[in-house]
């Protein structure tokens, strides 16, 4: 059985499924993409907006406030991300503008800001416009 945070449940419980299963959130055709982590999922709504469940470990991109989100809840307030990637404690995204943001630990330099400062909320890489796609690595 898969705990509930990490296939993003979102079901108000932390308890696992053992076979695929609807999510009571995600029924509407207003997702487009789904990224799963260690013990959390982003998603991304049609409207551009990012949601996120499961262990926030300042991955989240709304602070760093160890815990377990288990209700699909709302990144920030912006609508004009492009895509989404995350792993376990770190995730990186895309704005239609070609931009690249990170959020998350930095224990490696991971999240690509030449240092290895915890990054709580969305941070952009550099200036660059012309990144085409984002994938995190473990």
């Amino acid at each position: 059985m898969v705990p509930a945070p990490q296939v993003g449940l979102a079901t108000g419980t932390d308890f696992g499924l053992g076979s695929p299963s609807q999510l009571p959130q995600l029924t509407t055709g207003e997702w487009l993409q789904a990224t799963p982590g260690a013990a959390s999922s982003l998603f991304k709504k049609n409207d551009g907006s990012i949601w996120v469940v499961g262990q926030n470990t300042a991955n989240f991109g709304f602070g760093f406030t160890p815990g377990i989100v288990l209700s699909l809840t709302q990144s920030g307030t912006a609508t004009d991300w492009l895509s989404v990637e995350g792993v376990g404690t770190h995730s990186m995204v895309l704005k239609n503008n070609g931009s690249l943001w990170t959020c998350g630990l930095n224990n490696s330099g991971q999240l690509g800001q030449g240092n290895t400062t915890i990054a709580p909320f969305w941070t952009q890489v550099g200036t660059a416009t012309n990144w085409a796609k984002v994938r995190c690595g473990v």
